[in-house]
């Protein structure tokens, strides 16, 4: 690494120091004037200089340079849940149209805000628009495994959203500017890929060329992620560095003078940044292309890891919180990776796999090396077929792009020729997408880690050091090189492996899942019970996007009972989604007619070889070795082909002494036909998100539980959960845990019986 890489390094570290802990500004000044103190005695040709010139001026620096940055939402927090007139322009290409609404980012005094406007839009895309309603702060789903809005927003410089009646927006005139005209190419080349290809494949070279996943269908996606691909739809080095490319063969061909055609190269790298909405791995991938450029302008050869270093400081001085983007980490890490690791790979590669196979493959396994570590941390789940897809299908994709590049600027002298390239294009799409198809349909292949601690990480950092790392010939460390090699891969693979094996006591999760039902039961043994699986309307696949990811942060590697307790869609929209990604052992249906979202559901396990089906049966016991099952009730449906709250399920799950009971939606005519059996439960979870139908005083009388537990969503059109039943349940002295003001709700049981936690409180307990 080079003085300025390690500068950078220090850089980013004191960002993220200073955003998170807000330390002191007096201490931080003290110490950056002690480490500048030591810079000035340290005597030359001392080891760790490197550590006192570069690396510790720049961590302190950094940390001043977070503290003192205001987020958009702290900007704005004064207005927040209050009513706004707000003017700016919108975001070129942020545009969506729906049914009887459309979508569009403002921009606000450096700021981005989200606007849902219940109407069409009143004039053109560009000039000025004024906007008028509510400014709502940014909300999420909080349980383990999902990002943090706040950071979230805070890297996108959103301070909150706004949704406006159909007179609250107004155009205010005004002229096309730049940004605008670029944003205009990237509509001409979607509309032009439409035009020539399939929806499927232009969706997919449209986000391969600019970024997003605007118009792809969810298999594509689900094919991309299962791949480890998503990377080639978020515009980063691997496109800049073929646009660089293809541009350095074109200009050998252009009459500019040679001092000229670096220069033009950079101007066509920023416009692209632009056209691409200016990500933080988009400015980092230009940043770079931009040295490899500028060396040549120069004529010396740019050192990438020194531009490395200068791009973190540049992006981190202009915008802090960009620190906590998951893309610009990733971008990082995976450039690191190729700068530092690739040659190393490769000659430790070649004597096993030859030349040829050895070079290619070092160059996604240097990438993913640097990269694992925040895969993990983000997504606890890495993909199996990550290298062989990056080895198979990238090459495909990559001439794909270049074919469609071609294609749009070839297109603009003879324009049958951009038909034929983006044809060509398109078919390498098509190609890749059923080689991936065939891949992902191969499981196992993803690999569920959990939530990881640090000593994984340091164990993961010091085999890498000793494998990778170069030693003195015959020193001490190169001697035990070998042996201490063998006790970090061991050590990592405990830590990775003991969670799987480690007995815990009996826990609940309430997840929180907005306005509906989720709930995942943890065995001593490690058996898992999901019963619900939430549902939003629309196109939000909430099992793929909410469950799925806490799930895996739990460390659940699979799915042993699934349980439906009704098929409305807030308790089985999401069962789809969790079966593509976990294998489900056995499943439990209420009996009525299978919903839309049961039968998807079905397809999928049918697809992935998991068909135990079993339709729940009044006063059914399932016994395993942890625990049990019993059925109180699951009531027919009194209409023919329905599947209301009627034929809703009333579950009892017992481990031990412990108990839990879940009632779906059932109507208070079910619940008290359950109270006739013995239904004493330490946790309720309370009916239909806590409507008035249900929760009768008897009930409640009956079940006596230690803790209430209502999932709902925040701020819902309903009114749930009902004021009636609150007040029974504090006239009866039950505590209630409620899924819109604490997140999801974690609930341990021990000797003492149900202690729980809230996400949005507690994290640390989950």
């Amino acid at each position: 690494m080079t003085p300025l890489s390690w500068a950078g390094l220090g850089f980013s570290l004191g960002t993220l120091w200073g955003l998170s802990a807000q330390p002191s500004r007096w201490l931080v000044w003290g110490l950056l004037w002690v480490s500048l103190l030591a810079a000035l005695f340290w005597k030359e040709g001392k080891k760790g200089g490197v550590l006192v010139f570069f690396l510790l001026p720049a961590l302190f620096i950094g940390a001043l340079s977070g503290r003192h940055r205001q987020s958009a939402a702290s900007r704005m927090a004064p207005f927040l849940g209050k009513p706004v007139r707000l003017t700016g322009r919108l975001e070129p290409g942020s545009l969506r149209v729906r049914n009887q609404s459309v979508s569009f980012t403002l921009l606000y005094e450096g700021m981005r805000i989200p606007v849902l406007h219940l109407g069409a839009l009143p004039g053109p895309l560009w000039g000025s628009y004024t906007a008028e309603g509510r400014l709502e702060p940014m909300e999420t789903f909080y349980n383990p495994g999902m990002t943090d809005e706040k950071k979230r927003s805070a890297a996108r410089k959103i301070p909150g959203r706004l949704m406006t009646q159909k007179d609250g927006l107004h155009y205010e005139g005004g002229e096309k500017d730049s940004l605008d005209r670029i944003a205009a190419l990237g509509s001409t080349v979607r509309k032009r890929l439409s035009e020539a290809l399939p929806p499927r494949e232009a969706a997919l070279l449209g986000g391969m060329l600019l970024g997003g996943s605007e118009g792809m269908d969810a298999p594509s996606l689900q094919i991309f992620t299962a791949c480890g691909l998503s990377h080639l739809l978020s515009v980063s080095g691997s496109h800049v560095a073929l646009l660089a490319s293809l541009y350095v063969l074109v200009a050998g061909h252009l009459p500019l003078p040679r001092p000229v055609k670096p220069l033009v190269g950079i101007f066509f790298l920023c416009c692209y940044a632009i056209l691409c909405g200016l990500r933080a791995s988009v400015c980092r991938a230009v940043l770079l292309g931009s040295g490899v450029l500028l060396g040549e302008l120069l004529g010396r050869r740019a050192s990438g890891p020194s531009f490395l270093g200068f791009s973190a400081i540049l992006l981190l001085g202009i915008h802090p919180f960009w620190i906590w983007d998951i893309g610009f980490a990733l971008s990082f890490a995976a450039a690191a990776g190729l700068m530092l690791l690739r040659d190393r790979v490769e000659r430790g590669l070649a004597p096993y796999l030859g030349q040829r196979l050895g070079a290619a493959l070092s160059v996604p396994l240097a990438a993913h090396i640097f990269s694992l570590p925040l895969l993990v941390y983000y997504f606890h789940a890495v993909s199996l077929l990550s290298l062989p897809a990056n080895l198979l299908l990238a090459p495909l994709l990559s001439l794909s792009l270049v074919l469609a590049v071609c294609a749009v600027f070839g297109g603009l002298i003879l324009p049958f020729l951009g038909r034929i390239l983006f044809v060509m294009a398109g078919s390498l799409v098509s190609l890749s997408l059923d080689l991936g198809r065939l891949l992902s349909e191969s499981r196992p292949f993803m690999v569920t880690t959990g939530t990881l601690g640090f000593g994984a990480l340091f164990c993961y950092g010091l085999l890498l050091s000793l494998l990778l790392g170069n030693f003195p010939q015959g020193s001490c460390l190169d001697r035990c090189r070998q042996k201490a090699a063998l006790a970090s891969a061991f050590c990592l693979a405990v830590l990775f492996l003991y969670p799987r094996f480690q007995k815990v006591p009996f826990t609940a999760y309430f997840l929180d899942v907005g306005q509906g039902d989720c709930c995942l039961l943890v065995m001593p043994d490690r058996k898992t019970v999901l019963i619900d699986t939430g549902g939003l309307n629309g196109h939000y696949d909430i099992g793929e996007r909410v469950v799925v990811p806490a799930l895996r942060a739990l460390g659940v590697t699979q799915i042993d009972t699934m349980i439906i307790s009704h098929g409305h869609h807030d308790h089985a929209g999401g069962a789809a989604g969790i079966a593509r990604w976990l294998p489900v052992k056995r499943l439990l249906l209420p009996q009525e007619k299978n919903s839309d979202d049961i039968e998807k559901l079905i397809y999928t396990m049918k697809k992935t070889n998991h068909k135990i089906v079993y339709k729940m049966q009044k006063t059914i016991h399932i016994r395993f070795k942890s625990h049990i099952i019993n059925i109180v009730d699951a009531p027919k449906m009194a209409e023919k082909g329905g599947n209301a709250n009627e034929s809703s399920a009333v579950v009892l799950v017992a481990c031990g002494k412990s108990k839990v009971l879940l009632t779906g939606d059932a109507t208070s005519e079910i619940e008290l036909a359950a109270a006739a059996a013995p239904i004493r439960s330490d946790v309720l979870k309370v009916s239909h998100h806590g409507s008035s139908t249900s929760s009768e005083m008897a009930f409640l009388k009956a079940v006596s539980p230690k803790v209430a537990v209502i999932s709902v969503g925040r701020n819902n059109r309903f009114g749930h959960p009902h004021e009636t039943v609150l007040e029974r349940l504090e006239y009866l002295g039950i505590p209630v845990a409620r899924t819109d003001e604490g997140g999801a709700i974690k609930v341990v049981f021990d000797e003492t019986g149900p202690k729980w936690y809230s996400y949005r409180c507690q994290r640390n307990c989950f």
